[in-house]
């Protein structure tokens, strides 16, 4: 305890002095734990002064300091007061180092005091009392989601510090919802994605079981890694999926990456099984899948030779083969193959239509 901190000090009380009269005390009569009378000559006395306006509760145990406190002497009698009035008082015999735990609920105004004082009887040898209280202000001061009593009365968690245990887990969500333990640090990744799920709960504000949030096909950690944003497919909003964007953080695509992702599709095509192809016979299916495949490559061509406009009319033949439209018949039956080739010729009209 240090003296001003938390509005924490210490004084001595002098039963000579007209009412009730506090001066400063030497701190070798107070430590962080136990209280000494007789230093001073006085009753040695922590006080707490309020800052607020409202209910504090005050809790914790008065006894004789084990071993240092038990050897001999009277005992002493430990007293709680608020400004001059006496709320609590026990007296503790000499050996008692188990003594008398106290939890009071007190009214308080600002500058009111509470002040825990003890008293040596008539002998002040072996007095040593521990005599550490707590005081709690109503109300959750971390905004974790646990009040700031049940923190330090029922978990045993920090009431000024959200995530007591550093973990990425609030007090409060590690209580209530993943009933993990608030004191021990969870380095749980449910999903696998390389995120913890208190990050994935509380900083990158992902699904923890969900290794890819927004179902791009890169999962949730890979896309911190990158600088993307896991809860955005498109993060540059191109157009172009995160998965497939090897700009993800840049609107647009390179040209030498259309280019060769056209060189891909057309080997792509060729490698479709003949029976995808609407055709009266396995040559006219072969002549079908030879022609789109062609029609990539010619796009290709017609990239490298920077003839956008050409490509486009490719693209807008090949798309009338693919689009259920009555005429011309379309070259491939219906199915996912079929709807994933039309996305393909859509992304790339799309991304002709770009600066």
């Amino acid at each position: 305890m240090i003296y001003g901190e938390n509005w924490w000090g210490w004084e001595s009380w002098h039963g000579y002095c007209p009412g009730h009269c506090y001066t400063s005390c030497t701190d070798s009569a107070i430590n962080d734990n136990w209280m000494h009378p007789n230093i001073c000559n006085s009753e040695p006395a922590r006080a707490w002064e309020s800052p607020i306006s409202g209910v504090v509760r005050v809790v914790g145990r008065a006894r004789k300091v084990p071993g240092a406190g038990t050897g001999g002497g009277d005992g002493v009698v430990a007293t709680i007061w608020k400004n001059g009035t006496l709320l609590w008082s026990r007296t503790i015999a000499y050996n008692d180092d188990v003594g008398y735990s106290y939890d009071l609920s007190i009214s308080m105004s600002p500058g009111d005091r509470i002040y825990f004082r003890v008293n040596q009887r008539s002998n002040p040898n072996w007095d040593g009392t521990e005599f550490a209280p707590i005081i709690m202000v109503a109300g959750d001061r971390d905004s974790d989601g646990l009040d700031n009593f049940s923190e330090v009365i029922d978990y045993h968690t920090n009431p000024f510090e959200p995530d007591t245990d550093f973990d990425g887990l609030s007090d409060g969500t590690e209580v209530y919802d993943t009933h993990t333990d608030p004191l021990t640090p969870d380095h749980r990744d449910s999903d696998g994605d390389g995120l913890l799920d208190g990050t994935e709960l509380h900083v990158t504000h992902t699904n923890p079981n969900n290794p890819d949030t927004d179902g791009d096909g890169v999962n949730d950690g890979a896309e911190v890694g990158q600088g993307s944003n896991p809860n955005n497919s498109d993060t540059d909003g191109d157009g172009v999926g995160d998965a497939l964007d090897p700009t993800p953080l840049v609107p647009g695509v390179p040209g030498s990456w259309i280019e060769e992702r056209l060189r891909q599709d057309a080997a792509d095509v060729l490698g479709l099984n003949l029976g995808l192809m609407d055709a009266p016979n396995n040559n006219a299916a072969a002549g079908r899948r030879w022609a789109l495949s062609q029609a990539f490559t010619t796009a290709a061509n017609l990239f490298a030779q920077a003839n956008r406009e050409a490509v486009l009319n490719q693209f807008l033949i090949v798309r009338a083969r693919l689009d259920g439209g009555s005429a011309p018949p379309d070259w491939m039956v219906d199915g996912p193959e079929k709807d994933a080739m039309l996305a393909e010729v859509d992304l790339m009209i799309y991304l002709l239509g770009l600066p």
